[in-house]
């Protein structure tokens, strides 16, 4: 069993890539890494649970892996070099025929790897490159509880699943847009995208929600009501904040 949370502890990168655990309110945070301060650290840092201790995934742009524990201590085996430039960090993955927690992600060409605690590769796969200019890289959710894998060009994006299956293709984007994934449980998971000066959500199945287009030149949060089953969707437009409300 893993977690993408830190549980009670927040993870806070300094100016100088320094990784500092906070916590309790009232205790000075302590210094993660042992180390000197890492080279463009990349954002989420997470967590995950090894037995009784929780171990820190910190990954460089440049491809390197670190794998910390609480004392900033590397585990054994790391960091590990991907030798090419990574786009996103890489994230807690179950291996099902050992049932082991190991750490997974990809590099900008679509190069698939996840690594065992020892870091020892275990999984090293090339994933679908429908056209030239794709870049790939993980997407987590805004409260990183869960995460997936995205592939894009200036004008399209793919979600695919944590193993680099698409699950649904966006296009028609505009160049610079963005994108998100909110995650409010396996059975409510939506993507939002911003592009043209309007935000669009989608669910799972490639669906856009709602027929209105709704401006927005940065989205603020997105929030999902159960009961209701409605979303409310924070977006910045000019200068006010709008909440718009979809009944799915």
């Amino acid at each position: 069993n893993h977690s993408l949370e830190s549980g009670a502890s927040f993870v806070i990168k300094s100016g100088d890539q320094s990784l500092y655990l906070w916590k309790t309110a009232g205790v000075i945070p302590s210094k993660l890494n042992a180390r000197a301060g890492f080279d463009d650290l990349l954002s989420p840092v997470v967590s995950l649970t090894k037995g009784n201790s929780n171990l820190y995934i910190a990954t460089q742009r440049n491809g390197k892996i670190f794998v910390l524990d609480e004392k900033g201590k590397s585990s054994s085996g790391f960091p590990v070099d991907m030798l090419s430039g990574i786009g996103g960090p890489f994230a807690p993955a179950q291996n099902p025929a050992p049932g082991e927690i190991e750490v997974a992600g990809v590099n900008r060409q679509g190069e698939f790897s996840q690594i065992d605690l020892n870091g020892q590769l275990t999984v090293r796969k090339q994933l679908l490159l429908p056209e030239a200019g794709s870049s790939f890289r993980t997407l987590y959710d805004e409260n990183t509880l869960d995460w997936l894998l995205l592939r894009q060009t200036s004008g399209k994006a793919a979600i695919l699943s944590k193993e680099g299956r698409e699950i649904f293709e966006i296009v028609g984007l505009r160049p610079g847009f963005t994108i998100r994934y909110h995650y409010f449980g396996s059975d409510n998971r939506f993507i939002s995208v911003v592009s043209g000066g309007f935000i669009s959500i989608f669910d799972f199945n490639g669906n856009r929600i709602g027929d209105t287009p709704i401006p927005c030149r940065g989205a603020l949060g997105i929030n999902y009501e159960g009961a209701r089953k409605e979303l409310s969707i924070f977006s910045q437009a000019e200068d006010k904040i709008q909440i718009w409300s979809v009944k799915l």
